[in-house]
């Protein structure tokens, strides 16, 4: 599979709703971006919350833009990290929200979230899968200027012990 394999699906996945409304959704991937150990299950779930939550904030006509790029440590290769990132050019988020939004069932403003209809767990699910997979998720967003999701991922996985369901440790 190629690396841009999970992007080019969501972004196809999407397209209807990005077409209905007349957004482009435009990529920047490097040809050189290394692969990643990650369970591409879970990186697949956050870029489609934040991509979703992408198309429905933006107006009508506007961009959103998802891109890649690798954040290499020349000292110690493995910590290395892919940066993803979603933009939009929605409403934005005022700064002292930044940290509220990732909550279970809170979005920034009841009467304008309640007519795109939304549960609410979205960013607070991405922030749980990011943890689980030993990353970094943040945003930059002003009142009134777009925002932008960022997810940092560690390009070598460590895979802390795992427990199954039942309750026993896996082999």
């Amino acid at each position: 599979t190629k690396k841009t394999d999970i992007i080019e699906g969501l972004v196809r996945i999407m397209s209807p709703q990005a077409d209905a409304r007349s957004l482009r959704v435009v990529t920047d991937i490097p040809e050189d971006l290394p692969l990643i150990e990650t369970d591409p299950g879970k990186v697949q779930q956050v870029l489609y919350n934040l991509l979703s939550n992408a198309v429905k904030f933006s107006p009508d006509s506007g961009t959103i833009h998802i891109s890649a790029e690798c954040r290499s440590d020349q000292d110690n290769p493995e910590a290395s990290r892919i940066v993803l990132s979603v933009s939009d050019e929605g409403p934005g988020i005022p700064a002292d929200m930044h940290d509220i939004i990732f909550e279970k069932f809170r979005q920034v403003d009841a009467s304008h979230t309640r007519s795109h209809m939304g549960t609410g767990l979205g960013l607070a699910i991405c922030r749980d899968l990011v943890d689980m997979l030993h990353g970094e998720l943040w945003l930059q967003s002003a009142d009134g200027e777009g925002t932008t999701f960022f997810v940092s991922l560690g390009v070598v996985y460590r895979n802390r012990a795992q427990q199954s369901l039942m309750g026993g440790s896996e082999s």
